[in-house]
């Protein structure tokens, strides 16, 4: 690990990844520093981008070349159109987004960002010097000096949790807040005012008469989705395989990539590279005859679970339709046996039957 960044962030959240996203891609050597990698840009309290007042914001991110708009676009189980009932002054978009899966998409974009480093600490000291912040203190590899320090800790500092007549200090739900480093803050003559935010009570469904409740249903007009074009390079007989694919090829929101698989195992190695436009336009020349295209739908199910609707518009699938529904569980025995569970038991009338093992629908030979 280097001693010496442009810039740090301390704090992964929203404001975190957009600030060390944007100054890596500047050209800045960036260190991106959060408590835990795992929590990336986490969706604590209601997993949804959009809405009115936040809604504003991410559309000002995104025509700054931020990224929270287009994971949304990448993650999102449902779109609603909010406030229909009032003026068009005030409709606006709300994504519903797989909180898990978007913070993995924001791991992947920080990992394969170039000047950008993550670096897993609790950071509870700054170094000042004649009252200028020239980095921080870190307990395992000492002083890390930087031009700038940009602290996005949220409600970290000093943070208070409030249950019914209960307080104790915390960040977030089981995790501790950082109170020294608002401590320093204070020494060096920067106030502090808390501000509140408030999370919406946790209700057990088991308590609840899911009959006298209206679905909200899924429409697929309004629903977010990709576009998808797939093309294979290579397709090897134990079932390995090279591919390029487009996302929303074209767009503002597009992304390329070009994705390495292992084969011959249940559980496959998969290796994704990012490409510029050009790039893919290249290899996408050598896919002739191994192509995909299709749209693709996020449409949650119970548990969390999100399948993936794919109508596809090319081949001799052509205007049909597939589900796929991951089970991404650390060990594959309890992926397996869950997986069995939602076939048997839990598994939406409107998912026909399972092709899981039939070789004609693995996309290789859809795509032939």
């Amino acid at each position: 690990m280097d001693k010496r960044y442009d810039v740090i962030v301390i704090g992964a959240g929203h404001a975190g990844c957009e600030a060390a996203v944007a100054s890596a891609r500047l050209g800045a050597r960036t260190l991106l520093v959060t408590s835990d990698i795992t929590k990336i840009a986490q969706m604590s309290c209601n997993p949804s981008i959009g809405g009115v007042g936040k809604g504003q914001i991410v559309r000002e991110l995104d025509a700054l070349g931020g990224y929270t708009a287009k994971i949304a676009d990448a993650t999102t189980i449902q779109y609603r159109m909010l406030n229909r009932s009032k003026g068009p002054a005030m409709h606006s978009p709300r994504a519903q987004c797989d909180r898990e899966l978007y913070t993995l998409e924001w791991r992947r974009v920080i990992e394969n960002t170039e000047n950008l480093e993550l670096w897993q600490e609790t950071i509870e000291e700054l170094v000042i010097e004649n009252g200028e912040c020239k980095g921080i203190a870190s307990r395992y590899e000492g002083v890390i000096k930087s031009q700038s320090v940009i602290l996005t800790a949220g409600t970290f500092l000093r943070g208070k949790i409030h249950i019914g007549m209960q307080s104790w200090e915390g960040g977030r739900i089981d995790e501790i807040a950082v109170p020294r480093l608002s401590e320093q803050l204070e020494a060096h003559g920067i106030p502090r005012i808390r501000f509140k935010t408030g999370t919406s009570a946790r209700i057990d469904i088991r308590s609840i008469d899911l009959e006298k409740l209206e679905a909200a249903g899924i429409d697929l007009k309004e629903h977010q989705y990709n576009k998808i074009r797939q093309g294979y390079m290579y397709i090897l007989d134990d079932g390995g395989e090279t591919r390029v694919r487009s996302y929303n090829y074209g767009t503002d929101s597009a992304r390329y990539e070009l994705t390495k698989k292992s084969g011959g195992l249940t559980a496959r190695k998969e290796d994704i590279m990012e490409l510029t436009k050009e790039e893919f336009d290249a290899f996408w020349e050598q896919t002739a005859g191994r192509r995909i295209e299709k749209t693709r739908y996020y449409i949650e199910l119970e548990e969390g679970r999100v399948a993936e609707l794919d109508i596809y518009e090319t081949g001799r699938l052509e205007g049909r339709a597939t589900v796929e529904v991951e089970f991404l569980e650390q060990r594959l025995a309890d992926a397996e046996t869950k997986a069995r569970d939602f076939a048997k038991n839990k598994k939406p009338e409107w998912i026909g039957e399972e092709v899981t093992e039939d070789p004609t629908y693995k996309n290789q030979a859809l795509a032939s």
